[in-house]
């Protein structure tokens, strides 16, 4: 009888870490860790307001802004993917807005993962 209660306690402790990931609006479930989500999106159109963009995608990791000699506001967000390009890949897309207002979409950084060089000395 234990031994049924702690599998039991186990399956119900599991099933809770996968539905908090399946709801969680800002992480996505993806078949294929080749492709960037912001690249196969279709969802992304300039134009769209910030609002839109963080609604599909949740929360950047990073954001940043400032006002121009005009008083238009200038702001980008900064999101993470990690990657599998033969090996792992941390990538960066980055979206600028004008007044809440999608105007650009770029890759930023690309860097290696794991970094399997060793300067260890022996």
């Amino acid at each position: 009888m234990k031994k049924i209660c702690l599998l039991l306690l186990f399956s119900v402790s599991l099933s809770g870490c996968v539905t908090s990931q399946i709801e969680n609006k800002g992480s996505f479930i993806r078949n294929d860790d080749t492709k960037s989500i912001f690249v196969t999106s279709d969802k992304i159109k300039p134009g769209m307001s910030k609002a839109e963009l963080i609604s599909i995608f949740g929360k950047p990791y990073k954001s940043a802004f400032f006002y121009d000699k005009d008083k238009i506001l200038h702001e980008t967000l900064y999101y993470k993917e990690q990657l599998y390009i033969m090996t792992w890949y941390s990538v960066n897309t980055i979206f600028h807005f004008e007044n809440s207002i999608l105007i650009s979409q770029e890759q930023g950084n690309e860097s290696l993962t794991f970094d399997n060089s060793c300067s260890c000395k022996k």
